[in-house]
Parts: structure tokens; C-alpha cells; sequence
């Protein structure tokens, strides 16, 4: 099996416009932080892309619906 390791930090999406989504993230958010976790949000799938369109994230949580997470990958 392979070996699990921490997640360091977490990129946030919600769906825009989405209420919803966007009250999920800001949920999540707080969790995380309050456990140490570097969180960041994102306007668009380019803000959590570093060099050479590398994640910089080692989790992007997507909160809106199937469109949106599809848009994101």
C-alpha cells in the first residue's frame, strides 16, 4: 500500500455566484485553518497553478456542482 502522508495545504473553489458553495468554502476554510492548515481561495483555476501549470495546493476542494468540478480539472 502506498504511504499516506499529510496534506499540507488546501485550495478552495467555490462555484461563483453559488451562496451555497461559497458558505460551504468559507465553512471549510475555518476548519482548516483552526487545525494549522495553510488554506487559500481561488478566483479561477489559474490561481492555484504555479510553474510550468504545476498544482501548488496538495488538496483542491471544489464546492458547486459536477460543471464546476469538471471546469477545475
Amino acid at each position: 500500500m502506498p504511504e499516506l502522508r499529510k496534506v499540507a495545504s488546501v485550495a478552495l473553489m467555490a462555484k461563483e455566484g453559488n451562496q451555497a458553495a461559497e458558505a460551504a468554502c468559507r465553512d471549510v476554510e475555518r476548519w482548516l485553518r483552526a487545525r494549522g492548515v495553510p488554506v487559500w481561495e481561488c478566483g479561477n483555476k489559474e490561481d492555484y497553478r504555479g510553474p510550468a501549470g504545476r498544482p501548488e495546493a496538495d488538496l483542491i476542494l471544489v464546492c458547486g456542482g459536477d460543471g464546476t468540478m469538471v471546469s477545475v480539472a
